[in-house]
């Protein structure tokens, strides 16, 4: 059986809600007969939403 990928991860954004910075993900489970999306906040340091922001231009 090939292992895969069985979690991957979709869109992505850093927002910033009342002065603190949050990286959000959308995160992608396929395996077998499971099929899932969710939405995930992670809250990050200013520093890391710049450092992010800069790694994507």
């Amino acid at each position: 059986m090939s292992m895969g990928k069985f979690v991957t991860v979709g869109d992505h954004t850093i927002v910033r809600i009342c002065g603190k910075f949050y990286l959000l993900l959308e995160i992608e489970v396929d395996f077998r007969q499971v099929k899932k999306e969710e939405c995930v906040f992670i809250r990050i340091s200013e520093q890391e939403a710049r450092t992010l922001m800069e790694a994507e231009e």
